[in-house]
C-alpha cells in the first residue's frame, strides 16, 4: 500500500465504478481513506471495491443514480453517518451513452440534452448540496469534479456534453468562492 497519506479520511467517489473514478477510488484507498464507490452501475462498484479490499484497502459500493436526490443523499449522507463524517468526495458521472446521439445546438433532441445536464452538471450539483453541510461540520473537506478539455473549448456536435463540463466548472469556481476560505 502506498503511504497513508489520506490514512482515516472518509472518501464518497460517485460515478466511479470505471475508468478514471475507478482508479481515483483505488488510488484513495491505497492512500488509506476508507472509501465509499456509488455507481448506478452497482456491480462494477462491488467488484471495484472487492479489487480494492483484496490489494488492502477499504471499501464499499453503493447503488446511487447521481440524478435522484433520494440515492445521492442516501450515498453521501447515509456514508458520513455509518463512518463518522465525510473528508473527500470525488464526482466523475458522465452518460457517455449520449455521444453518438449529442449533436449541436439546432439538432440535438432536448430529451439528450436533458439528460446530458441532469447527469453531467444537476446530478454534481445534487451531491455538492449533499456534501458540504457534511464537510462544514468537520471544518474541512475536498470536493474533486471530473472535468475535460471540453469546459473551454468547442466542437461542431456534442454540444450537450461540452455545456456540461462548462457548467462543471462554473460549479467548482463558485464552491471554491463561496466555501474555499471555510476550509472545504
Amino acid at each position: 500500500m502506498a503511504a497513508a497519506r489520506h490514512s482515516g479520511k472518509i472518501a464518497v467517489c460517485v460515478g466511479s465504478a470505471t475508468g478514471m473514478g475507478a482508479q481515483s477510488a483505488h488510488q484513495l484507498a491505497m492512500e488509506g481513506a476508507r472509501v465509499v464507490i456509488g455507481d448506478v452501475n452497482v456491480a462494477a462498484a462491488e467488484a471495484l471495491a472487492q479489487r480494492i479490499r483484496a490489494d488492502g484497502g477499504d471499501a464499499s459500493a453503493q447503488l446511487c443514480d447521481i440524478t435522484d436526490e433520494e440515492q445521492v443523499n442516501a450515498l453521501i449522507r447515509g456514508t458520513a453517518q455509518r463512518l463518522g463524517g465525510l473528508d473527500l468526495m470525488h464526482v466523475n458521472a458522465a452518460d457517455l451513452s449520449l455521444a453518438p446521439i449529442d449533436g449541436d445546438a439546432l439538432s440535438i433532441d432536448l430529451a439528450t440534452f436533458d439528460r446530458s445536464i441532469d447527469v453531467g452538471l444537476r446530478g454534481h450539483l445534487l451531491c455538492t448540496r449533499a456534501a458540504i453541510p457534511l464537510m462544514r461540520e468537520r471544518g474541512k473537506g475536498s470536493i474533486v469534479y471530473t472535468s475535460s478539455d471540453a469546459a473551454k473549448t468547442a466542437a461542431p456536435f456534442q454540444f450537450s456534453y461540452y455545456v456540461t463540463k462548462a457548467g462543471l466548472n462554473g460549479l467548482m469556481r463558485h464552491v471554491a468562492a463561496r466555501w474555499g476560505k471555510k476550509g472545504i
